[in-house]
């Protein structure tokens, strides 16, 4: 029960977050949804990607990053020093892969520039938040989970999407909702929560 509690919780949040996303871009004038698109075949592509999602990239990334290498990093650093060197090589992982995928001759899998380097810094941070404030591993793969989907099904126009939307500009979705107000706007929050949890436990 806490475990599913957690999970909807985050993905509410990061849902609230999205459609915060999509208003504000709307009202400004950047994004405009023409289209929603609601099916079986939809609804049964997100549940597959999300099982998947969930096997293969939340939850062996957040036990391994945010579970094991987070812990025994605090064993020996202050939580600072343990936040950074768990973001740290949370970018490692990924660009090291890449680079080995690249020698090996079997391609990139994806394109490591600054932008990249920056979001994974971002995503790290706020998934690392989720784990310290909540206490409970679910929260950090809850938030994953959602933020894959809705990067993939809403965001990103691929051919199987919640909603189509135009842009003033191209890349509005992807810079402004999904990482300036979903991924920066959750570290923001969860971090002024956090500082403010700790003040009212020294209170008390």
């Amino acid at each position: 029960m806490i475990k599913l509690r957690c999970r909807m919780r985050c993905r509410s949040f990061l849902v609230l977050r999205g459609g915060l996303g999509f208003i504000i871009t709307g009202a400004l004038g950047w994004t405009n949804i023409i289209a929603w698109h609601f099916s079986i075949d939809l609804m049964m592509a997100v549940a597959f990607n999300i099982c998947i999602a969930f096997l293969y990239e939340a939850l062996p990334e957040e036990l391994s990053m945010r579970g094991i290498v987070y812990s025994g990093l605090r064993l020996r650093l202050p939580a600072y020093a343990a936040y950074g060197a768990q973001v740290l090589l949370f970018v490692l992982v990924p660009v090291t892969v890449n680079q080995l995928q690249a020698w090996s001759g079997l391609g990139r899998g994806n394109i490591i520039n600054a932008d990249y380097v920056i979001m994974l810094v971002c995503f790290g941070t706020v998934l690392q938040l989720w784990r310290s404030l909540t206490g409970s591993l679910w929260a950090s793969i809850g938030f994953h989970l959602a933020y894959l989907t809705i990067a993939r099904f809403v965001i990103l126009q691929r051919d199987q999407r919640l909603l189509t939307y135009t842009e003033l500009e191209a890349g509005t979705g992807a810079v402004v909702i999904q990482f300036g107000i979903i991924v920066i706007g959750s570290v923001l929050l969860l971090a002024l929560l956090g500082l403010l949890l700790r003040r009212r436990r020294s209170r008390q």
